[in-house]
C-alpha cells in the first residue's frame, strides 16, 4: 500500500513540476540528492589523533580552572552540582537571578552566558569550565568514536535561508577549538 501510494503521489508531483515549468529544478533537485548522498556515505574524514590531544588539554585546562575556582571561592565542591554551586556560590554574596521549574536558583547555560562580562569571576570560571566540557562531550568525544570517519546527515531542505545543513551531529556548529 505504501508503494503504491507513493508512486501515485509521485505522478501526481510530476504533473506539477511539469504544468509549473520547473522539470530542469526538479532534475537540479535529483542531482543534488545524489551528490548528498555521496558526501554521507563517504563521510568526513576525522583526525582522531588531534582529537585525543584536544581531550587531553581540554582535561588539563578544566583541572586548572576547577584549581582557581576552588581557590577564589575557598572550597572544592561539584561544579555540576546545582546544589552545591547554589550553597558555595551564595556564601560568598553571590545570587543567581535565573530559577529552576522548582523556584530554585539556577547555574545553568542560561544564567552563564546572560550575566557576560560583568559577571563575578566565579561565573566567568564556571562558564568556561562548562564550555570545556560541552566541546569535549558534544564534539571531541564522538568524533574520536567515530573510526576516522563522521557519517552526517546532510539536509537541503534545513534552513530558511536556502543552504544546506547538516545533523547527528551538525558539522556546522562545529567550535573553532575543535576544527584543528
Amino acid at each position: 500500500r505504501d508503494l503504491q501510494g507513493t508512486i501515485r503521489l509521485r505522478r501526481v508531483f510530476q504533473q506539477m513540476i511539469a504544468n509549473t515549468g520547473q522539470e530542469r529544478v526538479w532534475r537540479t533537485e535529483i542531482q543534488a540528492m545524489r551528490v548528498f548522498y555521496e558526501m554521507e556515505r563517504a563521510g568526513l574524514r576525522v583526525d582522531v589523533r588531534y582529537c585525543e590531544e584536544t581531550i587531553e588539554n581540554t582535561k588539563r585546562r578544566q583541572a586548572e580552572i576547577e584549581r582557581e575556582l576552588f581557590t577564589l571561592v575557598g572550597r572544592e565542591f561539584n561544579i555540576n552540582s546545582n546544589k552545591q554551586v547554589t550553597q558555595v556560590m551564595n556564601g560568598i554574596g553571590v545570587r543567581s537571578s535565573v530559577s529552576t521549574p522548582a523556584g530554585q536558583q539556577s547555574w545553568g547555560k542560561k544564567l552563564l552566558d546572560a550575566e557576560g562580562e560583568a559577571a563575578h569571576p566565579a561565573i566567568k570560571l564556571m562558564r568556561e569550565y562548562k564550555s570545556w566540557a560541552t566541546l569535549q562531550g558534544t564534539y571531541l568525544e564522538v568524533f574520536r568514536r567515530s573510526g576516522g570517519t563522521l557519517h552526517c546527515t546532510f539536509k537541503p531542505w534545513g534552513t530558511v535561508t536556502g543552504r544546506i545543513s547538516s545533523a547527528d551531529p551538525n558539522v556546522q556548529n562545529i567550535p573553532r577549538a575543535a576544527r584543528g
